[in-house]
């Protein structure tokens, strides 16, 4: 039975030990062939009987690999000078050799080829020997003799030299020979103190080494370590060049990194839309800080802080689908604000804000199929709640994967530098260094009026925003389609499979709304301090069983961005709006942001007047202490017989007019003084001098009160 194949350069692996050959050389009717091994320095063929082989191969005792020791064919334009030039200079002095088969192979015949080959060219045989070596070793073909520059002046790992290196060191600088185990020492330290989150020097890392490393042994708490002589530490630019010459760029990124690492370095090979096939399929939804700092409405020179932006972003087109500014932090009910944009009127929204738009503008005015988001705001299980009332796939990134959706990160950059320059109170590089410009003090914009900016740069960029590096298919190139968002759109809906979906304002309401707990009283339905009504508990005497029972609970609906209506469902499954009443109506078109707002005034200015009532108060009570204890006096001094007299109704009546008489004719007599502008005489009486006693009475009290001096 014939055995396998062997062919001339061939690889072969001996089973028993593991060595492995080459087939250099195959004899004429295939009796026999050389081979030599690919163990460096062996450069000797030896001659095997392919019967013997071949029977090995059947056995398994020899079996054929792949060849991965022959050299490569590189181009020569790809090779550099300097080896170029060492490759031909080795294999012309054994191109005469080489050619000289089999007689090359044989040992004899061997010795006197080299022989002659060294007189004629002045290289001794051994060398001779080597480069054959090489030639064999490496598939016999000419970029075998190519040198391995790579390796050249590099010294072995366990290399200990015996005297210190380098520059002779300075008096009591450290620096020491050093050996392996300085080596190991190196890359723990490198692991230990400077592959750290909070990113330490080269050099901090160096002194940490030092100090736990490179101290005398294990020291009492109450004493300070021994310090090792300089000559028995490295010296920095030891570890330094020890640092450099192992370092791996990659892996110290991401050690130092850690879940920042993908979002920062990780390669970039794919896009966003490959695999959307069209509009609505897909979008991304974030959340940011704006650059810039905003003011209160009613008071320009107090700043608010900078607002968050959302945005709702189209994977396919690239259009900006919804967005949500707020002043709160980000949150999902935020989120889920900006997910309602998406599906609302547009016309109507940016109306809102004072600009007008065309439908054709801005038309989104839809939920897409699934959105990505991060796990921060869109993490919540009440988010996936919601959204899976409208049958919305929520994709959450991992931490610091931003780059998984690069589509909404890009942006806010692209959105918020077109205003840099334009308005006010933009935050720089250098805010808070020394000497830079405090720009917090020229802003002077609002919430309203920098969400009414924020939508003129969402329209330009849907409208105008030409993506250089967007990668159009052959259809669009064919339709004349430019990369512009709002061209993408138009033709993804007419023409790409998409996943797009119109929500009515009912089904808004119920699926992305916020839902909270308000109070039926007598007054009305009691919601974050405004009152609301509706014809179903006007009809069914809900505030009239609210007097009579008490307040109960009611689940409503509401819209953080207008105050005007809340909703609640009915029993039998309605959507029952309900409007502001009257006494509520003053805050008709305000926001829950405002509401919240006003309420925090109202708070500040009740204790910035919380001092003022109470100096009231006490002159209330220390004036109506001192005429009260002036009537007692006068009562006290009429003697036991007034204070006796037996009081009934008859009696009552006649004093009462007697009473009426005499201030009848105190009046009568201020009004001739105020006639004659003339004091009058006072009458002659216990009542004499009755006021002025009054009048010292109350402001000794006072004085001793402190109100005023």
């Amino acid at each position: 039975m014939r055995g396998p194949l062997v062919l001339r350069g061939e690889v072969i692996r001996d089973s028993t030990d593991g060595s492995l050959y080459r087939v250099i050389y195959i004899c004429e009717g295939g009796a026999f062939c050389y081979w030599i091994r690919l163990a460096k320095g062996n450069n000797v063929p030896k001659r095997q009987s392919m019967e013997q082989i071949s029977e090995k191969l059947l056995s398994g005792e020899y079996e054929a690999v792949i060849d991965s020791f022959t050299a490569e064919g590189h181009p020569d334009q790809d090779i550099s000078g300097a080896r170029l030039a060492i490759r031909d200079r080795n294999y012309d002095l054994i191109r005469d050799i080489i050619s000289r088969e089999p007689d090359i192979y044989d040992i004899h015949r061997r010795a006197d080829i080299l022989r002659q080959q060294e007189e004629q060219t002045g290289v001794r045989m051994n060398n001779l020997y080597k480069l054959l070596g090489t030639y064999w070793r490496g598939g016999m073909n000419r970029n075998a003799m190519l040198p391995d520059l790579s390796k050249r002046g590099r010294r072995p790992e366990d290399f200990v030299p015996s005297v210190k290196l380098g520059r002779p060191g300075k008096k009591g600088e450290n620096g020491k020979i050093l050996s392996a185990e300085d080596r190991e020492r190196f890359a723990r330290a490198i692991q230990l103190y400077y592959y750290k989150d909070t990113k330490p020097t080269l050099h901090e890392a160096y002194d940490d080494m030092i100090a736990h490393m490179y101290v005398a042994p294990r020291f009492s708490g109450d004493t300070d370590p021994e310090q090792l002589p300089p000559d028995e530490k490295p010296s920095f630019a030891q570890f330094y060049y020890w640092y450099r010459k192992n370092k791996d760029a990659v892996a110290e990124r991401r050690e130092r990194e850690k879940e920042r690492y993908d979002l920062k370095y990780r390669g970039i090979t794919g896009s966003s839309e490959t695999f959307v096939p069209g509009p609505g399929m897909a979008a991304q939804i974030d959340a940011t800080i704006a650059d810039f700092y905003l003011v209160r409405e009613d008071h320009r020179d107090e700043l608010v802080g900078r607002p968050v932006m959302f945005f709702v972003k189209d994977v396919r087109t690239r259009i900006v689908m919804g967005m949500h500014i707020t002043l709160e932090n980000a949150s999902w009910n935020s989120a889920l604000m900006a997910l309602k944009n998406t599906a609302e009127d547009k016309q109507a929204y940016c109306r809102r804000y004072g600009v007008e738009i065309s439908p054709d503008e801005w038309p989104c005015r839809h939920v897409p199929l699934s959105i990505t988001a991060d796990n921060g705001e869109m993490g919540d299980k009440g988010v996936e709640e919601v959204i899976a009332r409208l049958g919305i796939t929520i994709e959450n990134t991992p931490p610091y994967r931003g780059d998984l959706k690069a589509i909404i990160e890009n942006t806010f950059q692209s959105i918020q530098g077109k205003l840099r320059y334009i308005v006010p109170g933009h935050v720089e590089k250098d805010d808070g260094q020394r000497g830079s410009i405090d720009r917090k003090k020229s802003a002077c914009m609002d919430i309203n009026a920098f969400t009414a900016v924020i939508i003129r740069c969402i329209l330009y960029y849907n409208n105008y925003h030409y993506m250089e590096s967007y990668q159009k298919t052959p259809e669009l190139r064919r339709s004349g389609i430019r990369p512009i968002p709002v061209e993408l759109w138009n033709y993804g809906i007419r023409h790409q499979t998409g996943a797009l979906r119109v929500l009515s304002q009912e089904e808004i309401i119920r699926a992305l709304l916020p839902r909270d707990r308000a109070s039926v009283t007598e007054k009305g339905i009691l919601f974050h301090d405004l009152y609301y009504t509706c014809s179903d508990a006007e009809d069914g005497l809900w505030y009239d069983q609210a007097r009579i029972d008490g307040r109960r609970k009611l689940p409503v609906i509401y819209d953080p961005t207008c105050v005007d209506n809340i909703y609640f469902i009915a029993p039998d499954g309605r959507l029952i709006t309900c409007c502001l009443l009257a006494k509520s109506a003053v805050y008709s078109g305000s926001t829950e942001e405002d509401m919240a707002q006003y309420r925090n005034e109202d708070r500040e200015e009740r204790a910035a007047w919380a001092q003022e009532m109470e100096k009231a108060r006490t002159k209330l009570i220390l004036t109506t202490e001192a005429v009260v204890k002036r009537c007692r006096n006068e009562k006290k001094e009429a003697g036991t017989e007034a204070a006796g007299a037996v009081l009934n109704r008859h009696s009552i009546r006649a004093q009462r007019q007697a009473e009426k008489e005499q201030q009848s004719g105190a009046s009568d007599a201020l009004l001739m003084q105020h006639k004659t502008e003339q004091t009058p005489p006072r009458p002659a009486g216990k009542y004499q001098n009755a006021g002025d006693a009054i009048d010292d009475s109350i402001d000794r009290a006072l004085r001793d009160s402190g109100l005023y001096d």
